[in-house]
């Protein structure tokens, strides 16, 4: 007689049919837990006025994605990543700083600020481990939920901001938007006084919004390149549907150099369709991009669009955005030999335009240039580890294999995007310093390096087997 233990008879009937299987559970969790992270990041609700040392709510909501995550997944989630390495020598390098501020610098930080600024620091890192974590358990799902749900709030936040300066609502978009987003004050009264009036949605100004719209082109025109001999007319029709909202948005924040921006990358979707021969899709999108470079001129002719037009009669030297910036610079170059060993540490304000304060605090916001910017909060290790942030990343995605899958095409093209759109703004923004707006590049590069990860482990385990990735294909 057999002595071995009976197995655990199958599920069957209803419960068989009614109950998830574990593949579904983790892809419920990915699609769940990616639009709880981003809506947490673009829409705080101000919860941080509630929480202690006034934290993001998406520091909280983070480590708990990243905890269920383990329960899971396991350990594997946790892997560490060159990226993880460099988020920590930033904490690191804020720290040093704000030691050398005090002590050589005699300047005086307020406890409270400087952990708060820390903690919000490991916020980033938290953002980052919650999308590798989802990559990591779900790498399609992670992908695709990541560019559907970006898309679908980056869009709800643009209609947002068209409703704020178009239409029989606009105070009531307004207040909406103060009590869900990020912005303060600067959502109600527009950018300043200097510059009038102009629409912010949910964000902390103009710019940033014209920013976030401009991921949102990013995303969409990486997702077209991706198609390739997939791409028909009705795509290239919605490419350039979104691409005319999202520039529509640009002209009503007045945002001059992300309105630009948004032309050009239309004129890569174009010739992105010449490149693989998509006639026809050319010239359905041809005619949709000429006929909405006519509506632009037609709706800045009209009025209230004088910010972003006085370029062409002030000239560049009397334009007020630009001389901000030399102000900013020249500010800066006052107090540059004081600092090039670690800055002048960060407070509360380093980031904005705002000089009250000591005698380094003249130079806040650094002109508005993110190279300066490091130079000012870090001295020459931040500009040595921006630039080292932006070499492992650019070694990230070059080393990302498509491996004819269509949802590692998509990332990898949108990401390729938004890289490029970060590191070419960085003259005249500052992108990487703020979470704001950091936070994107910080869930894109969350997938790529899951991916990396993964492909690695593959290959790793393949090797073990004497067998190449392309051999196993062929099997």
């Amino acid at each position: 007689m057999s002595t071995a233990i009976p197995a655990a008879p199958a599920l069957g009937g209803l419960l068989g049919r009614i109950m998830p299987t574990e593949l579904a559970i983790r892809r419920l969790f990915v699609w769940a837990g990616v639009p709880l992270l981003i809506c947490s990041i673009v829409f705080p609700l101000h919860l941080q006025d509630r929480l202690p040392y006034n934290i993001l709510p998406s520091l909280p909501i983070s480590f708990f994605l990243i905890l269920s995550a383990i329960a899971i997944r396991g350990v594997a989630v946790l892997r560490r990543t060159p990226f993880d390495w460099i988020l920590f020598s930033l904490v690191g390098l804020t720290i040093l700083s704000t030691i050398h501020g005090t002590l050589m610098l005699n300047r005086m930080f307020y406890e409270i600020e400087t952990i708060s600024i820390l903690l919000n620091m490991f916020n980033m890192w938290f953002v980052f481990r919650a999308m590798y974590a989802f990559t990591v358990i779900d790498a399609q799902s992670a992908s695709r939920a990541l560019l559907f749900w970006l898309l679908l709030v980056i869009t709800l936040c643009t209609v947002i901001g068209i409703l704020q300066s178009v239409g029989p609502f606009q105070n009531d978009m307004v207040n909406f938007a103060y009590r869900i987003g990020v912005g303060e004050s600067s959502i109600k009264a527009g950018a300043s006084e200097i510059t009038g009036v102009r629409t912010t949605s949910v964000f902390s100004g103009p710019n940033i919004f014209g920013f976030v719209n401009l991921i949102g082109c990013s995303i969409l025109v990486g997702v077209a390149m991706a198609f390739k001999q997939k791409l028909r007319e009705l795509h290239g029709v919605i490419i350039l549907m979104g691409l005319g909202l999202f520039s529509y948005a640009n002209l009503n924040s007045q945002s001059r150099l992300t309105f630009v921006f948004a032309a050009v990358l239309g004129i890569v979707f174009l010739v992105y369709l010449i490149r693989v021969a998509k006639w026809r899709a050319l010239l359905t999108s041809a005619v949709m991009f000429v006929l909405m470079g006519i509506g632009t001129v037609i709706l800045t002719t009209g009025g209230g669009y004088e910010y972003m037009t006085n370029i062409f009669s002030t000239g560049v030297q009397k334009d007020v955005s630009y001389q901000v910036r030399v102000m900013g610079l020249q500010k800066v170059a006052d107090v540059a030999n004081d600092i090039p060993i670690l800055g002048v540490g960060q407070d509360g304000y380093s980031l904005m335009l705002f000089g009250k304060g000591d005698f380094y605090s003249k130079a806040n916001g650094a002109g508005d240039n993110g190279l300066v910017m490091s130079y000012f909060l870090l001295g020459i290790p931040g500009v040595i580890h921006l630039f080292f942030l932006i070499y492992v990343c650019y070694r990230a995605v070059k080393s990302l294999k498509t491996e004819d899958r269509i949802f590692i095409s998509t990332i990898k093209s949108a990401t390729w995007l938004v890289f490029w759109l970060f590191v070419i703004t960085i003259p005249y923004a500052v992108r990487f310093q703020k979470f704001e707006t950091f936070s994107y590049w910080l869930l894109l590069f969350g997938v790529v390096f899951g991916l990396l990860s993964l492909q690695e482990q593959r290959d790793r385990r393949l090797g073990e087997l004497g067998l190449t990735s392309d051999e196993m294909k062929a099997v």
